[in-house]
């Protein structure tokens, strides 16, 4: 039986480039999982965090699968810049929050 990309257990090589340029496009990430998604607006939340932190022009936000919003940061100094000044933000989050490390 094969899978849904026709190949034998939907199992297929992926070109080392295309691994390469995700890992290098999402490395410097924060996962965030509201605890009420059924509450939350989650594309609510992947606009207004960003302006929050003062970074609407540099850090993008977006919904991705089971129900979480992904922030990708310019680089690592960003990131914990968040990590460090807005530390309430996070705790008013009322949810799960984490990075993605390559």
């Amino acid at each position: 039986m094969s899978g849904h990309n026709g190949h034998p257990n939907g199992v297929f090589a992926v070109p080392i480039e295309i691994c390469a340029s995700a890992t290098h496009a999402s490395q410097f990430s924060l996962l965030v999982r509201p605890a009420n998604p059924l509450k939350q607006n989650l594309r609510a939340m992947a606009r207004f965090f960003p302006r929050l932190w003062g970074m609407d022009t540099t850090v993008v936000g977006r919904v991705i699968d089971h129900g979480r919003v992904q922030f990708l940061f310019p680089s690592n100094e960003a990131l914990q810049l968040v990590f460090s000044q807005r530390t309430m933000e996070f705790q008013r989050l009322d949810g799960g929050y984490g990075t993605m490390e390559s």
